[in-house]
């Protein structure tokens, strides 16, 4: 059974990322360095942020009340559950302080 999504800022915050986004693609395909900098920029901060997003929603952390299985998150992402737990292993192998932080949080 899925769980009840949050309705809140979401679709709103992540519609306006998208046209962020789309408007730095037009100017980079029209020739602006700038541009493409910006979206390289976007995309790491993007991995790092699902990748801990992910830990923190399998640990049951921060507002989370309960943990997700990897085959919820997978289903979330459209991804099989091993997709999910590898971009969560690889986010917890570079920020090893914040993912036994989030751990820690987790077990109390």
């Amino acid at each position: 059974m899925a769980r009840k999504r949050r309705e809140r800022e979401a679709p709103e915050v992540g519609a306006m990322a998208l046209r962020v986004i789309r408007a730095l693609v037009r100017r980079a395909e029209a020739g602006d360095t700038e541009a493409l900098e910006q979206l390289q920029m976007i995309e790491a901060v993007a991995q790092s942020a699902t990748g801990e997003a992910l830990t923190r929603m399998q640990a049951g952390s921060g507002p989370v009340s309960a943990p997700y299985s990897w085959a919820e998150l997978g289903d979330a992402m459209g991804v099989t559950r091993q997709t999910a737990h590898e971009r969560s292993r690889k986010w917890r192998t570079a920020h090893p302080q914040v993912a036994a932080d989030i751990d820690a949080a987790a077990a109390r």
